[in-house]
């Protein structure tokens, strides 16, 4: 079976990627799995590919820094994201 462009369903990867963001419990490896393959590709979604992408990052180091105890000592969210930004 041949395997369809990511320019066919980029949008769809990136709702189902948002959606495994936003519910509790969703799948967040789907999620960046998805959002890498639209971000790689030359589909117009890149950029907001790249953007939810870089939420995920953040988000999943906020929560691994609750989960280790040391969220003080973790950069805020909107550092991190003006750092990937530049």
């Amino acid at each position: 079976m041949i395997e369809r462009p990511v320019q066919d369903h980029a949008k769809s990867s990136l709702y189902v990627a948002k959606y495994n963001m936003k519910t509790p419990g969703g799948d967040l490896r789907l999620a960046k799995e998805y959002l890498e393959r639209v971000a790689a590709s030359n589909a117009e979604e890149v950029p907001t590919a790249t953007e939810m992408l870089v939420e995920l990052k953040v988000a999943v180091g906020i929560v691994e820094a609750k989960m280790h105890g040391d969220a003080q000592s973790q950069p805020t969210a909107a550092s991190q994201v003006s750092t990937v930004a530049t």
